[in-house]
């Protein structure tokens, strides 16, 4: 394993592929163990071009490599001219633990990855996105609010987008047979409480309301669809300017499959609409189904 120079500190680098896919592995103070990050890019990638940037979040439990288990990431990066980037968000679910100090995601995002990529790689700094799906949606949108100003636009899709108690234990009883999901919540958010509502992705509307839209997208018989159905409606009494989509689907690699392709249309359409120059958009979904890059 070859050592970089750098100014970030015990970052390590392994190529597995010297043109489209590349690992990187960060030591970091903020993340509970080391960080795997995954990079695609296209094959006539040059450094004197700039290349709009999408940031993918795994779902819980899994890791950095969960995307590219049902999405050709390469062929997407290769597709649509992009440098797509899979950080490992371990349980953090993608935010600053107030109880945890290995557990702070977003400090780990800004302070040494945001600024690896742009050691790195030539970034159109207008063209920033970021997806994620269940926990990871949760964490596109929780960082797309707290940072508007670095993204253009975010998606999530099938997103813990509210830390409801009964939810989540549902949710750990069916997928894992146990309380797993409620445990790692209380070493991130500290004993359940009112606290762990300030975290919801509502609660932090009522804060700070964003300049920019946002898509989020859910599928009619996840068990997750009754939270995404209720930040709807908080959008609409907010006037936030969000884009909500539901379709058949579950919570599986079958819907997310599907749903990805609609973030990438709606990316699509934020560069045609103007983040670049400050503006926000509204997308009717009749127009994103439309779109090709």
């Amino acid at each position: 394993m070859k050592k970089l120079k750098t100014t970030l500190p015990f970052i390590f680098f392994l190529s597995i592929s010297a043109v489209a896919q590349e690992t990187h592995v960060f030591h970091s103070k903020y993340m509970p163990g080391p960080d795997t990050v995954r990079f695609f890019r296209p094959d006539s990638y040059h450094s004197g071009k700039k290349y709009s940037l999408l940031y993918l979040l795994h779902g819980y439990p899994e890791n950095y490599l969960q995307w590219g288990t049902f999405i050709d990431l390469k062929a997407v990066a290769e597709k649509y001219d992009l440098i797509i980037v899979c950080p490992n968000g371990y349980r953090t679910w993608y935010l600053n633990s107030p109880v945890q100090k290995n557990s702070r995601f977003e400090d780990f995002f800004f302070q040494e990855l945001a600024p690896y990529i742009q050691q790195h790689y030539t970034i159109d700094r207008r063209h920033i996105f970021i997806s994620g799906l269940s926990m990871g949606g949760y964490g596109a949108l929780h960082l797309f609010l707290a940072h508007s100003g670095y993204f253009s636009a975010a998606a999530s899709t099938s997103g813990t987008v509210r830390f409801d108690y009964a939810v989540m234990k549902t949710a750990s009883m069916r997928f894992f047979g146990d309380d797993r999901v409620l445990k790692d919540l209380s070493k991130i958010l500290g004993p359940h409480g009112p606290g762990w509502d300030r975290f919801s992705i509502e609660s932090v509307l009522k804060i700070q309301k964003p300049a920019k839209g946002f898509y989020f997208d859910c599928g009619t018989e996840d068990l997750l669809l009754p939270m995404n159905n209720e930040l709807d409606l908080a959008c609409k009494r907010l006037d936030i300017r969000a884009v909500y989509h539901t379709e058949s689907g579950q919570h599986d690699p079958a819907y997310w499959q599907k749903a990805f392709q609609h973030h990438l249309d709606y990316f699509k359409l934020a560069q045609l609409s103007g983040p670049a120059s400050g503006q926000t958009i509204i997308i009717p979904l009749s127009i994103v189904s439309l779109v090709h890059w």
